[in-house]
């Protein structure tokens, strides 16, 4: 059950990132939201690689396969979440 659901989440994701983009013309602060975004996205994901790094030295492999597979599915959903903003801010 949790492998559909995990499976969802990645269509999903797949899909925002794959939409078409407005052809409107983004501000200063739309902008920089993005950016900001970008920004928030990437030091996440980081973080979560060095938990992904450390994790079998703590809990042992398994259990943090589990884990590494969460984190990429929280860093697709974050990516998802700066293009749908990107792309509400495009279209506004």
């Amino acid at each position: 059950m949790k492998r559909n659901h995990s499976l969802s989440l990645c269509v999903l994701a797949a899909s925002l990132s794959i939409s078409i983009y407005a052809s409107a013309e983004e501000t200063a602060v739309e902008k920089a939201e993005t950016q900001k975004n970008k920004i928030s996205d990437g030091v996440k994901k980081t973080y979560r690689a060095a938990k992904d790094q450390a994790c079998p030295i703590v809990n042992g492999q398994m259990k943090c396969l589990e884990k590494k597979i969460e984190h990429k599915i929280e860093n697709l959903s974050d990516k998802a979440k700066t293009t749908e903003t990107e792309l509400k801010n495009k279209s506004n």
